[in-house]
Order: structure tokens, then sequence, then C-alpha cells
């Protein structure tokens, strides 16, 4: 869990919070993520970030190459999002 992680909390720490708490207001943020994105909810996220994975990847494959981190680390997240929001 991301909370957990040393790498989080240094992130953190580097912002003047020191607990996560503080960093996601008193546990309200947590509660409202919890019940907002359920284990039914995430399960019907996957067909259409599958396809989103997919069309990434055909990204690499129609260049011949590419950086994993540009063409696909980095609009990933932007674009399962986006499809969340439904922007």
């Amino acid at each position: 869990m991301i909370a957990h992680d040393h790498r989080f909390k240094a992130a953190v720490a580097q912002r003047g919070v020191y607990d996560l708490d503080t960093f996601f207001g008193e546990g309200n943020a947590w509660r409202l993520v919890r019940e907002a994105f359920n284990p039914k909810l995430v399960a019907s996220f996957e067909p259409r970030v599958s396809a989103i994975v997919a069309n990434l990847i055909d990204g690499f494959v129609d260049r011949g190459r590419g950086d994993l981190l540009d063409l696909f680390a980095y609009p990933l997240p932007v674009d399962v999002i986006s499809e969340i929001l439904g922007v």
C-alpha cells in the first residue's frame, strides 16, 4: 500500500507534512476514496483500462520502438483518470 511505502512517506515529509492524517485531512479523504472506489466499481473499470493499456502498447508497435515513461507511464494515469471522470 502506498501509505506504507518509504518513498511516499519521504515525499510527504519533504512537503512539511509529517503524518498521513494531516496530509489527507484527518481520515476523511481515505473514507471518501474507500467508499467511492469500492471493489465492484473498480472491477467495472477493468475492460476500459485494459483497452487504454492495449492502445498505448500499440503505439510502441506502430512506432517500432518508444520510451516506456513518455509513451506509457505518463499517459496511462492521465487517460484512466480522464476516463473515470468522463473527460
